[in-house]
Parts: structure tokens; C-alpha cells; sequence
């Protein structure tokens, strides 16, 4: 990978952003995580009795150094979307995109491509040189990212497709 692909995602990830009328950040307060839990919740509707991401397992993979990003609307300050991954074995350099997903405010906006592009920009800092993409979920729509390798050899984009 040669050293201005991080840059350029960095770059990438700025202008989706911009587009998407939201700021990108890394969840890191309690309160933080609580929300996006509750958003997974209700994008994904888990059973009765369950939630989509624990707080204290949430919680132990950001203190871990794991990825948790919140987009939040420039306007209102509302959380749109969120997202979550950790890493797979080190020998493997690569992040597990675990959960993804936006609200029906963010709708249209392409919030969650927002989120996917942040996402690789924070994994291209680490080193890390895959991601196997994430089943997401914006208001009953799934869509799957496919992307794996990170570097200049897929487009600066995370691309996605309607399952």
C-alpha cells in the first residue's frame, strides 16, 4: 500500500461526510454507546429481551481499541447511523465489520456509505489491509458491503449492493 492511500481515504471519508450533512466520530461515553445500541435496536429489532450489541461487551471492545463511530446530523446533533468492528487475528490484519446501521432520518442521504468510508480511512490508520463488509441495515432495506481488500486496489469507496 503506498503511503498516500490513507490520506486519500482520510479525504474520501471528509467528503462523504460533507455530502451526507453529518460528522463521523468514534463512540467513546457510556451515553455514546448506549445510543448507538439503541439504534441498532431499532433498525435491527432484535427479539424481545435481546439487544444488538451489549453495553459492557461494547464498551470492553472500544477500551480495546476497537472501532465504534457514530454519524451525527450537522443540524440537529441527532445520531443517524452507526457503526462497529473489531480485529481478526493479528497475522491477518484485518477488522471484522460487525454491525451497521441507520435510521430513517438518514435515509437518502447515504449515511451508511458515510459510515463504511469512514470506517476504512480508520483501518488504513492501523494497518489494517481487509474488512470483510458488514450485513447493514437502513429501515427494512439490507444491503451488503462488499469490499474486503483496502488498499488502492478496490476504489476508494465501499461498494454496496441490495441483498
Amino acid at each position: 500500500m503506498t503511503p498516500d492511500v490513507p490520506a486519500e481515504a482520510e479525504e474520501a471519508a471528509a467528503r462523504a461526510a460533507k455530502a451526507a450533512g453529518v460528522a463521523v466520530r468514534e463512540l467513546a461515553t457510556l451515553t455514546e454507546l448506549e445510543a448507538a445500541i439503541a439504534l441498532f435496536d431499532e433498525v435491527w429489532v432484535p427479539e424481545a429481551g435481546n439487544s444488538s450489541v451489549r453495553l459492557d461487551l461494547l464498551r470492553a471492545l472500544t477500551k480495546a481499541g476497537n472501532y465504534a463511530s457514530g454519524a451525527y446530523d450537522l443540524a440537529s446533533g441527532q445520531l443517524l447511523g452507526a457503526c462497529v468492528g473489531f480485529f481478526g487475528p493479528p497475522s491477518h490484519a484485518e477488522l471484522h465489520s460487525h454491525i451497521a446501521g441507520v435510521r430513517p432520518a438518514g435515509l437518502g442521504r447515504s449515511v451508511g456509505f458515510t459510515l463504511k468510508v469512514h470506517q476504512r480511512a480508520w483501518c488504513l490508520r492501523r494497518g489494517v489491509r481487509s474488512s470483510p463488509g458488514p450485513t447493514t441495515r437502513s429501515s427494512g432495506a439490507t444491503r451488503t458491503s462488499t469490499w474486503s481488500s483496502l488498499g488502492r486496489s478496490r476504489s476508494s469507496t465501499c461498494a454496496t449492493s441490495t441483498a
